[in-house]
C-alpha cells in the first residue's frame, strides 16, 4: 500500500462512477445498506442545496493479478448508497427531513415564459424556495439537478492496495462509538446546545446533589434532565418523550432565560441534598424523577414562600412515601416504568404538591381534586409494576441502575412494545451486561430489529440467555460486515 493521495471530484461524476461500477463497495467487510429514512432525506438535503459539506470519502485501489486496477470504497458506503439510490433507482424523499426547504437561483421569466432583462440586457435572476418532500431526483428543477450533480466531494485514495489492506482500512476508519438517542437529542437544539453544556459542566446540584452519576454525564443524560426540566415547567402542555422530538421542539419555543431559570432552581435545591451531608434527600432525585421535583419546585415558588420550606418539606418526604393520596402512595407511583409518560409525571408532580401543601399547612389543597384515580388511570397495570418473582434475574443490580437501563428501554422501543411488556427484566439484565461490555450502542440497534419471538420460555434466566447469544451472534455478525 502507497501512500495516500486526496482528490476533488462531484457528486454527479462520483456516482456515475459507482453506477457503473467502476467504483464499488470493499467486496468482503462491506455491511448492506441500513441507513434510516431520516438519515437519507438528510444528505440528499445537503448534495441538493450544495451548503453543507459532505463529509471525506475514503477510497482503496486493488490490483489484480493480471494487473488490472479495481477501485473499492473503504469509508462512506453508506453515504454512496443513498446518494445513488436517489440520483438512480428513483428515491422519493419523505416527510422524516430536519430541514425540506432549499433555495436556489433561476432565470426570471414573464408570464408569457420569456427570460426577463434589464435595461442593459442582463438576464434578472431570482431566489426560489423548493420543498424536497416527496421528491424523486426527476422532479427536481433543471438548476436542482445541476447543483447536486456539481456538489462538491473530497476523496481520500490509498493506492496499491491488497483485499487484506483494504479490508483493514475498513476497520480502522469505523472503528467509533455511535451516538446513542440521549447524545443525538442534543444536535437537535443547536440554538441552546452551549447553554445546556455550560450548564451541565458548572452545576453542583447536577455533580453533587443528585443521583446522577458518570456514566450517565458519558451517555449525555445530564443534558437531556436540563432539558426534560425546561420543557416540564415551560412546556408540559407540549411534552415530548421522544428526546430528539422534545429537543427539536424546544430549539423553536424555548429561551436562553428558562434555561437559566431551571439553573437557577438548581441552586436554590442543592442546599438541601447534598450527597455526602444528606443522603435521604439526594435519594429523591434520582434520573427518572428530578423532572417531577423540579416542577414541584417551580410550584412552590409561586406560594411566596421561604426556600427553607421546600427543604424541612425534601428532609420529612421519606415518612410521606407509604401516605395515600386518592388510594395511591408514592412507592405505588414510584414503581410505573412509564417514567416518560404525560399522565404519569403530571400525577407525581400532583402527589409531591398534595403532600407539600398538606405539611406546609396550606388549607386550600385541591391538588388531585378534579382528577381522576390515578391507580385506575395510571398505575394499575402489574405489567407496569415491579413484582417479586421467583427467578429474579436481577439480583445484584443496584436500583438506580435499574432505573437508568429502564430510561434506555424507553428510548429505544416504542411505548406499546409487546418485548418491553413481556420481557422487562431480561432486557434490563442484557443492557447492564452491554453497558459493562461498552456494547450499548451496538444493543439499541440489535433492539430495534427484534421482537417478542426471542423469549422462548417462561423462564427469565432461558430468555435472557437466549437474547444474549443473539446478540452476541449480531456483533460478531456485524464485525464480519464493518460499515
Amino acid at each position: 500500500m502507497d501512500e495516500y493521495r486526496i482528490e476533488r471530484d462531484v457528486v454527479g461524476q462520483y456516482l456515475e462512477d459507482v453506477q457503473t461500477q467502476t467504483i464499488e463497495p470493499e467486496p468482503n467487510v462491506q455491511r448492506d445498506f441500513c441507513w434510516t429514512k431520516e438519515a437519507l432525506n438528510g444528505l440528499v438535503a445537503s448534495a441538493v442545496s450544495g451548503t453543507t459539506y459532505i463529509p471525506n470519502l475514503i477510497l482503496s485501489e486493488v490490483k489484480s493479478d493480471n494487473n488490472i486496477k479495481s477501485t473499492y470504497i473503504v469509508d462512506g458506503g453508506q453515504r454512496t448508497e443513498a446518494l445513488r439510490r436517489f440520483r438512480y433507482d428513483g428515491y422519493r424523499v419523505t416527510n422524516e427531513i430536519r430541514e425540506p426547504i432549499v433555495k436556489y437561483n433561476r432565470k426570471k421569466h414573464d408570464e408569457d415564459g420569456h427570460i426577463v432583462y434589464n435595461e442593459y440586457g442582463e438576464v434578472i435572476w431570482e431566489s426560489v424556495e423548493y420543498d424536497l418532500r416527496g421528491k424523486t431526483y426527476e422532479d427536481l428543477p433543471k438548476e436542482l439537478k445541476r447543483q447536486f450533480n456539481r456538489t462538491q466531494l473530497t476523496v481520500t485514495i490509498y493506492p496499491n492496495c491488497t483485499l487484506e489492506e483494504s479490508a483493514i482500512l475498513v476497520n480502522i476508519y469505523n472503528n467509533h462509538t455511535a451516538m446513542n438517542t440521549s447524545q443525538k437529542a442534543l444536535t437537535y437544539i443547536e440554538n441552546f446546545a452551549k447553554e445546556i453544556r455550560r450548564i451541565k459542566n458548572t452545576s453542583e446540584f447536577l455533580k453533587d446533589c443528585t443521583m446522577l452519576t458518570e456514566d450517565h454525564k458519558k451517555r449525555g443524560f445530564w443534558e437531556r434532565v436540563i432539558s426534560e426540566c425546561v420543557m416540564g415547567v415551560y412546556h408540559f402542555n407540549e411534552w415530548k418523550n421522544n428526546p430528539k422530538k422534545m429537543c427539536d421542539y424546544l430549539n423553536d419555543h424555548s429561551s436562553i432565560k428558562e434555561y437559566q431559570q431551571i439553573e437557577n432552581y438548581f441552586k436554590r435545591i442543592a442546599p438541601f441534598s447534598d450527597k455526602l451531608e444528606n443522603k435521604k434527600v439526594a435519594n429523591l432525585f434520582k434520573l427518572k424523577d428530578i423532572l417531577v421535583w423540579v416542577m414541584a419546585f417551580d410550584k412552590f415558588t409561586e406560594l411566596g414562600m421561604d426556600d427553607e420550606s421546600f427543604g424541612e418539606f425534601l428532609n420529612s418526604f421519606d415518612d410521606m412515601k407509604n401516605k395515600e393520596v386518592n388510594g395511591v402512595t408514592w412507592e405505588k407511583l414510584d414503581e410505573n416504568r412509564n417514567t416518560k409518560n404525560k399522565k404519569l409525571i403530571k400525577h407525581k408532580v400532583e402527589h409531591i404538591l398534595y403532600l407539600m401543601k398538606e405539611f406546609l399547612g396550606i388549607e386550600d389543597n385541591d391538588a388531585l381534586s378534579n382528577e381522576e384515580n390515578v391507580e385506575n388511570d395510571v398505575c394499575d397495570n402489574t405489567q407496569n409494576s415491579v413484582q417479586k418473582i421467583e427467578n429474579n434475574i436481577l439480583e445484584g443490580i443496584e436500583q438506580e441502575d435499574i432505573e437508568f437501563y429502564e430510561t434506555m428501554i424507553e428510548d429505544v422501543l416504542p411505548s406499546n412494545s409487546k418485548l418491553a411488556q413481556k420481557a422487562h427484566d431480561e432486557l434490563v439484565k442484557l443492557i447492564d451486561y452491554s453497558c459493562e461490555k461498552d456494547y450499548d450502542m451496538a444493543l439499541e440497534k440489535w433492539l430495534k430489529t427484534i421482537d417478542e419471538s426471542v423469549l422462548i420460555s417462561n423462564n427469565k434466566t432461558e430468555n435472557y440467555n437466549n437474547m444474549k447469544k443473539l446478540f452476541i451472534e449480531y456483533m460478531l455478525n456485524q464485525e464480519k460486515n464493518v460499515a
